[in-house]
């Protein structure tokens, strides 16, 4: 199968499309650690009813027209051993950065990798009602972070995210998820600019991670209804405060928002 335009990408195990996902928010990993979309062409060949690769080519990281000369290989491997249980391999390696990019040694020829790993259960004989799912992203760019010393060096970072859900009956719902971020040279959250820190000095790493309750029913066909709990934490004094901290600034490493949607499919 030939797909040849703009498309989704394979990375992750959230989807832009609210309905298909459990929760009303997004991980951390999707947020910050992989592509939402790719312009170019993919090939998708099945070798069975289990496994399917795809290889193909594109403009990059959510560009319709490429930022530079280079171009960026995708390759996906899908696999379902049993009918409860889907895993996917996804690998993405090309220049993202902007044509002209040559301050700091940096140059637009620099490479972007990414390996992104998903794993699905459900529908379980043994857990009726149950679903699980696991998602792990490891990625860097070449000569895209400072260091302390102010050399220039590879900018890398990792993600996690963990989901469960239970189906109570046909019109309620349960869902949890953990999700968790290490951006070790800043590169995802602040384009590499370094974090102050209240006590002094700099940061020059973020980790983040976040527990995410989903309560979801669905009263009528068609019709979702979710209200959602989600608690933050951040390594630093990320988060804008309500009160200002002992050093008289409003920001705080932590946050807990509420969230509801309705959505309606037709």
């Amino acid at each position: 199968t030939w797909t040849i335009g703009k498309f989704v990408t394979f990375a992750g195990a959230e989807v832009i499309e609210s309905k298909d996902n459990n929760n009303y928010s997004r991980s951390l990993p999707f947020l910050f650690a992989i592509p939402f979309t790719h312009t170019g062409a993919r090939a998708t060949y099945s070798f069975s009813d289990m496994v399917s690769a795809t290889l193909g080519v594109n403009n990059g990281w959510n560009n319709a027209v490429d930022n530079n000369d280079g171009k960026t290989l995708e390759f996906n491997l899908t696999t379902l051993p049993v009918k409860w249980l889907k895993f996917l391999v996804n690998f993405y390696y090309g220049a993202e950065k902007d044509a002209g990019a040559t301050t700091n040694n940096r140059d637009d020829g620099d490479k972007r990798m990414l390996v992104d790993l998903v794993l699905t259960i459900q529908e379980l004989e043994s857990l009726p009602g149950f679903s699980f799912g696991f998602n792990y992203d490891l990625g860097e760019e070449e000569d895209s972070a400072l260091s302390a010393t102010g050399t220039v060096e590879d900018a890398e970072w990792t993600g996690m995210a963990v989901y469960l859900r239970y189906q109570f009956n046909p019109a309620w719902a349960g869902a949890f998820r953990y999700s968790m971020l290490d951006d070790e040279n800043l590169f995802l959250t602040t384009g590499g600019a370094v974090i102050p820190k209240f006590s002094g000095g700099v940061a020059r790493d973020l980790k983040l991670t976040e527990f995410t309750f989903t309560l979801e029913h669905t009263p009528a066909k068609g019709v979702k209804i979710r209200f959602e709990v989600r608690m933050d934490k951040a390594s630093e004094d990320i988060f804008q405060g309500s009160d200002t901290n002992p050093t008289g600034n409003a920001f705080e490493d932590s946050q807990t928002t509420v969230g509801g949607e309705v959505i309606v499919e037709f």
